[in-house]
């Protein structure tokens, strides 16, 4: 018996031991122009301006491309956005319920026009948790977020929620104070799960009113993951709840399958490449907004 585990180990020792370099020859591709921006009532207009580049590429530089570029608001110039290092910026006031749109000019590519618009703000009308509404197998206590927001029965609406926890725990007499990302359960909400994309253990999830009642008035019950109760004395609960445009839940849905896909390991594998949402017409990359409104009244206390 001992010498079969002796033989195994340099088996598998032989195993990882052998190494081949393998060459790819990936066909070229056409570079594009590449526009990212997500943008909102909250800061002004930050936008990213690249270009893509093929497989074959191993040098690529990600700096801005040179451009003129403009800021419209419902269709009229407002401003001009200046370049630095990283971003071409706008200290522009934007508004929820305006439409925004950037032209730019560039040598590369030539006119560039993105458009989208930041929706009204969303209103909550109430909020509350619920302690221990059941028990995972592996003994987590589970709360619920019961939310109330105004939802327009007569239009398509697009939504996004994300949970924050900051907790206080004694330590030798000293109050630590910890914030943490509250985790949404896989046993969730109808219009949650209706997203399919709580199995990849997410704190922020955008979602449809598809599935809402048909009334002004909206009723969330959110399971949620908060700080391990045991450790800690109380904890006080954020929710940023965002008024999303359609082309920003499109592309928020395939970006948390996109990273939650980038992290392998030898029980699950692989994950599937996703194929990003764009809205750039003949080019890549993202220009969405969205309305923001934050509820940290809410306590929960041993």
């Amino acid at each position: 018996m001992r010498h079969r585990k002796i033989i195994f180990f340099f088996m598998v020792i032989l195993l990882f031991s052998c190494e081949k370099t393998l060459e790819f020859d990936f066909p070229e591709s056409e570079s594009v122009p590449v526009v990212n921006a997500l943008f909102s009532d909250v800061d002004g207009m930050k936008l990213s301006l690249t270009q893509s580049y093929g497989m074959n590429n191993l040098h690529i530089d990600y700096k801005l491309l040179d451009a003129h570029v403009v800021l419209l608001e419902n269709d009229v110039f407002v401003d001009t956005l200046v370049k630095d290092t990283s971003y071409y910026m706008s200290n522009h006031t934007l508004l929820a319920g305006n439409d925004y749109s950037i032209i730019a000019d560039c040598d590369d590519f030539g006119e560039i026009r993105v458009d989208n618009s930041i929706p009204e703000k969303s209103i909550i009308l109430s909020a509350e948790i619920i302690d221990s509404v059941f028990i995972e197998l592996d003994g987590s206590v589970i709360f619920q977020l019961v939310l109330e927001f105004e939802d327009n029965p007569l239009t398509d609406d697009y939504y996004e929620l994300m949970l924050f926890t900051k907790s206080y725990s004694d330590n030798n007499g000293m109050i630590d104070e910890n914030i943490w990302t509250a985790t949404l359960c896989e046993e969730n909400d109808p219009v949650l799960l209706n997203e399919n994309l709580l199995e990849f253990e997410t704190h922020v999830i955008p979602f449809s009113d598809e599935l809402l009642t048909r009334d002004n008035n909206a009723l969330l019950n959110v399971n949620f993951a908060p700080p391990v109760i045991n450790q800690i004395l109380d904890f006080q609960l954020f929710i940023v709840f965002r008024h999303v445009s359609y082309d920003y839940y499109m592309y928020k849905k395939q970006a948390i399958k996109h990273f939650a896909n980038q992290n392998s390991d030898i029980i699950d594998g692989m994950g599937q490449a996703v194929q990003m949402y764009s809205n750039v017409e003949d080019g890549l990359g993202i220009f969405a907004g969205f309305s923001q409104i934050m509820d940290s009244s809410l306590y929960w206390e041993k």
